[in-house]
Formats: structure tokens, sequence, C-alpha cells
């Protein structure tokens, strides 16, 4: 019985999966695959583990896709590039209800998204985007609809205002052992998610 996302190794059950090309740049070091024990050698209980962590990848690999397991590192970067210009999220509404651009913010991502093998230029190519310029384009073009699920704090960013509220957890191990997991699990998710 082949079971998927399952390989053997002396009788021990262990999940491996590849890592899809547009992500692994958030999984440096792994060389494109994931494996790691599933500590079992029942092929049962190997095959519900192997799904379970199929699916938590499923939800991960969404998040990053969609921007919302962004890196708080790219996030703030993006933050400060829409403040460079001094823009603000969502704030292409206002800038085309007055017929407007952004000009230089426009120029640096033209700038910053041409190639020069390509004649012709093609404007702004999101793919050929650095990722914090990419992200701070879709922040400052974002609606009143998707900007809340842009602008909610990660889990990793949550984290870091409680403990200057409580600072006491700071030394405790346990919380950030468990909390980091959790992360580690499922990203630095949005709260909500």
């Amino acid at each position: 019985m082949t079971v998927r996302y399952v390989q053997w190794r002396d009788g021990l059950a262990f999940f491996r999966r590849r890592i899809p090309a547009d992500l692994q740049k958030y999984y440096p070091g792994k060389k494109g695959i994931i494996f790691q024990s599933l500590q079992t050698r029942d092929a049962t209980e190997a095959a519900k583990l192997a799904h379970r962590e199929a699916q938590k990848l499923d939800l991960q690999w969404k998040r990053l896709r969609s921007g919302l397991g962004t890196p708080p590192e790219v996030r703030a970067e993006a933050e400060a590039i829409l403040g460079k210009f001094g823009l603000k999220p969502g704030q292409w509404a206002d800038y085309k209800k007055a017929g407007l651009e952004p000009d230089h913010f426009m120029h640096e991502l033209l700038c910053l998204s041409e190639d020069e093998d390509d004649p012709e230029p093609q404007g702004i190519v999101k793919e050929r985007l650095p990722e914090a310029h990419a992200l701070a384009a879709e922040l400052f073009y974002a609606d009143s609809e998707e900007l809340p699920k842009l602008m909610t704090p990660l889990l990793s960013q949550v984290k870091d205002k409680y403990l200057y509220f409580k600072p006491k957890l700071a030394s405790d191990e346990q919380f950030h052992r468990a909390l980091d997991r959790f992360i580690a699990l499922n990203g630095a998710v949005t709260p909500d998610a």
C-alpha cells in the first residue's frame, strides 16, 4: 500500500513533500523538500498523520500566496516604503477620486519591474518587483474589503505587543515554546485566520 507523502525508513514513517517553487524562499535550507519523522511504525496512523501535515501545509501555503503569511519583516518594510512616499494602505481610492496617481511611488515600481532584455516596457509587472515593493503596491491599491485582511496584525506581532504589557511572560520558556511551535506550524498568521 502506498500512502501519499509517506516514506518509510527502517520501518519508521516519515512525511516527505516537495515545496512548490514559488514558496521555496520561505524555507531556506530545506532544499525544496519537507522531510520529518511521523514517529510511528503503524501504516494507518502514518496515513492519518501525513494527511494532517499535508492539510496544514496547504493552509500555510495558501496564506503565504495570499500575503497573509507574509513574514513580519517584509510587511514592515512594505509599510515603510509607503511611508517614504507619504502614502497609506488603501489610499488609492482618494487618489482615484482626485484623478491622480502617486507619481514618485509609481516611478519606483516601474523602475524596479523593468526588464533590460525586454525592448518594450510592460508597465509595472508585480512578479518582477521585490517582495516588499509588491506588498506595498498591494497595500496601497487594496479595496475596503481587502484592506482589513492585509492590515490585521500577525500573531508574531501580537505576541510582541502582549509581552510589552505582560513582561513577566518574557522569561516563561513554556509560553515561548508553545507560541513558537504554533507559529512554526501555522505561519505568522493573523489572529482571526
